[in-house]
């Protein structure tokens, strides 16, 4: 997936530097993400802002 991602990002003129390391991470933090709401639902968290701060972290990390 990893190869995959990164190279649709190169069709669409996404070129980060490091774009295989970070499209690895950035696919790690969406399951992450996707596991903890699917499954597990703590009463504490607030799904709502984890999105957005993994989303600003991708955005982010695109960019640099």
């Amino acid at each position: 997936p990893t190869r995959r991602s990164s190279d649709l990002m190169d069709l669409i003129d996404i070129h980060p530097t490091n774009a295989y390391e970070k499209t690895h991470i950035i696919i790690d933090m969406i399951e992450n993400l996707t596991h903890e709401i699917v499954y597990h639902q703590h009463e504490y968290l607030d799904y709502g802002i984890m999105t957005d701060v993994a989303v600003k972290s991708i955005i982010n990390m695109l960019e640099s």
